[in-house]
Formats: C-alpha cells, sequence, structure tokens
C-alpha cells in the first residue's frame, strides 16, 4: 500500500546480538512495531566478536519475530556488491540507516543512493553520535567525515529522526537550519514491573549497565563514587562489555587497587540475565558522558527501578518527579545525591516506587499513541 511502504533498515547490530545494548533494542522496538514492513539488513556478529553467530541463517532473508524480515550478511559477502544488490531490489523502500559513522551500513547506503540519484525517502538516526562528547573523539577525523558528507551531497534530501531536543540542536548545527529533522524519542522496552525491594542504609546495591568505553564515564564514576564514606555500604555490579580493551584494563586495575570497595564486574550479560539483578538492586547508575537517549535508564525506570544518573542525558527533573537523580557531572555532584540517599527512609523510598508506578501507566498510554511514528516511515 502506498500509505505503508517497506522499510529497508541498516543496522551493524541486531538480535542475538546485545553487546552494543542501546542500538539494538532501538531496532528490536523499531520491528516490533513495522511487523512484516521491516527489513533488517546487519551484520553476521556482534559488537567485538571475532566470530559470528552459531545458530541464524546468512546471506538470505529470515523471519524474525513479529513478522519482521532480517538479513545477516556474512563478512566475506559484506563489501559493495552485495549490499547493492539488497539495495537495488529494494531501492524504492524508505531506507532506515541506524547510524551516523558506519562504513557499511551508513557510507554505503549514501554512497548507492547518491551514485543512482534514487528518490526514495532516506532517514538517518545519528544515535548521539553528534553528542560533543562522542564527537571530540577521533574530533578531526570526525569532523572531516561531517564535511565530506555535505559536499558530496550525500545527504540531501535526508529527513533526521531526532531522539531528544539535544541531538536536534547537533543536526541543525552541523547541517544545517534547513534540514529537516523529526523529533522522536524511541520507542522503550516494557519489562514486568518489580516487586518493591527491601530498603536499608547500611546495604543497598547499584547496577551499572554499560560499554567500557571513556564516553561513558565508567572510571570517573566509580572513582567518585568511592570518595563518599557511603560507598561502603554499597554492593557495585558493573555490566557490559568491554568495548575499549586499553579502556577495560584500567576498570579493572581500579578494582584491583580498591579491595575495600565492593565492586563486581560481570561482564557482558543477556537481558535474561541482567533482568533479575535490575529487579533486586536499589539504584540504576550511570556516569555517562552523554546520551541522546538511554535504553537502560528507561528501562529501568519502567520496571520501577529509581536511577541516579549524570545530566549529559535527556533524563532531567528525575528528583523533582521522584522517580530518581540527575546529578551536576561532578564528584562534587554525585556526592550531594549520595548525601541524599545515606539519609532516606524507608518511606522515602517507598515514594519513589509509588511514582515510578504513575510514571509507568502515562508511559505505556504514551506509546499507543504511534501516530509520530507512523508519520516518520511514510513514503515522503
Amino acid at each position: 500500500m502506498s500509505d505503508s511502504p517497506e522499510i529497508l533498515i541498516f543496522s551493524d547490530w541486531f538480535s542475538p546480538g546485545y553487546k552494543a545494548g542501546g542500538p539494538i533494542r532501538s531496532i528490536e522496538n523499531i520491528a516490533a512495531l513495522l511487523g512484516d514492513r521491516a527489513y533488517i539488513v546487519t551484520s553476521d556478529r556482534d559488537l567485538g566478536d571475532k566470530d559470528a553467530y552459531s545458530d541464524v541463517l546468512f546471506n538470505q532473508w529470515i523471519t524474525w519475530k513479529h513478522g519482521a524480515h532480517v538479513m545477516y550478511i556474512t563478512s566475506d559477502q559484506i563489501g559493495d556488491a552485495r549490499l547493492e544488490e539488497v539495495m537495488s531490489l529494494r531501492k524504492s523502500s524508505v531506507w532506515y540507516l541506524n547510524s551516523m559513522f558506519s562504513k557499511r551500513f551508513t557510507i554505503a547506503p549514501l554512497r548507492y543512493r547518491k551514485k543512482m540519484n534514487l528518490a526514495n525517502k532516506l532517514i538517518l538516526a545519528p544515535r548521539g553520535m553528534l553528542h560533543p562528547n562522542a564527537i571530540k573523539f577521533k574530533r578531526w577525523k570526525k569532523l572531516l567525515f561531517l564535511y565530506v558528507l555535505k559536499k558530496l551531497g550525500w545527504i540531501k534530501n535526508v529527513v533526521w529522526q531526532a531522539t531528544s531536543v539535544h541531538e536536534k540542536e547537533y543536526i541543525l548545527e552541523y547541517f544545517g537550519k534547513e534540514e529537516r529533522v523529526v523529533l522522536n524519542a524511541n520507542i522503550p522496552t516494557f519489562h514486568t514491573f518489580r516487586a518493591e525491594p527491601n530498603w536499608t542504609n547500611s546495604s543497598q546495591v547499584w547496577v551499572m549497565l554499560t560499554r567500557f568505553s571513556e564516553e561513558k564515564g565508567v572510571l570517573e564514576g566509580l572513582d567518585w563514587w568511592a570518595k563518599h564514606p557511603f560507598s561502603q555500604q554499597v554492593k557495585m555490579l558493573v555490566v557490559g562489555p568491554h568495548e575499549n580493551e586499553e579502556y577495560s584494563k584500567k576498570v579493572e586495575q581500579w578494582v584491583a587497587q580498591h579491595p575495600d570497595q565492593d565492586v563486581q564486574l560481570l561482564g557482558s550479560l543477556r537481558v535474561d540475565d541482567y533482568y533479575p539483578l535490575l529487579q533486586q538492586a536499589h539504584f540504576l547508575f550511570s556516569p555517562t558522558r552523554g546520551e541522546n537517549y538511554g535504553h537502560a535508564i528507561a528501562e529501568s525506570l519502567l520496571m520501577g527501578l529509581p536511577v541516579i544518573v549524570a545530566d549529559t542525558t535527556p533524563w532531567r527533573n528525575l528528583t523533582e518527579r521522584k522517580i530518581g537523580f540527575d546529578f551536576e557531572r561532578s564528584e562534587m555532584g554525585l556526592h550531594a545525591v549520595m548525601d541524599v540517599i545515606s539519609k532516606m527512609t524507608e518511606e522515602d523510598y517507598h515514594l519513589f516506587y509509588l511514582s515510578l508506578k504513575k510514571f509507568r501507566i502515562e508511559e505505556e498510554l504514551a506509546l499507543k499513541n504511534k501516530e509520530s511514528w507512523g508519520q516518520l516511515f511514510e513514503k515522503h
């Protein structure tokens, strides 16, 4: 139907992968929304893995949940010829690019579309990669790439998807005020709302769902946390893939040098494995340097787990809403929050739980209105 076109989605990673975190969740939830209209082209392995998946078929369309179609392209067929075959067969589809800098799944589609002079709708989601704290890593290389994109005309008539007001501002800053930007927050995952855990000031569990990379601020967060006396009452569980080997070693060294702190590095865990940890935890802790959305934050709040997050995410005014804390991203900022938590009573924590129940109901109602996502995926 003209009002329900096929959507060809390009993404570096997809289920059954899980190590890339939010980008995978974003596409899973979009695929669930689109159903059999979704055609997802992705790689044959998870983030950082040397080996391909062992339980999927490669280089052919297979049916995923909700009727969506997925093609896992093997590394030996990932070149332009294979991708061009897919793009040629679905050149009239709406295209959705789930990255800003991916060589395989952003640059190749943009180049092919320009070469073939295609007029199909193309949606580009930067996924936080234009955030100042993301741009500053390999800054000049990224700025040169953005300049070349504009100069070659590869992003002409692109529709940008921003997931926050700040990301919209970054897009307009780099590509011009005339760019067409649609503001669509990510579709969250709704886990079962948890039972309220027992509250105690003397023995708490905090969880960090993260990736071991500098932009996630793991080292700084641990260091700030450990310098507050209340950290002695907290067990810190750190869950996430070792994306950057050098940075991961620094984190491991920090833990070894602080034997008085109860920190457990649990590595990469699938949702089914870390979800029980969140059910029993008292807070999710995120000292990230920047997020355009933050799936872990959203999913924690929606399952009834209050969060302690840096003020570098779209999740703000959490204290006023009594669903968590957004702190000034500094040692002093975190310590101010820890001062409050150290004095919280069982009744105080229960108010957070009740507020999170209300938040869950509001978000479920909001999700029923899918009009903005429907408009994003229209042909024009």
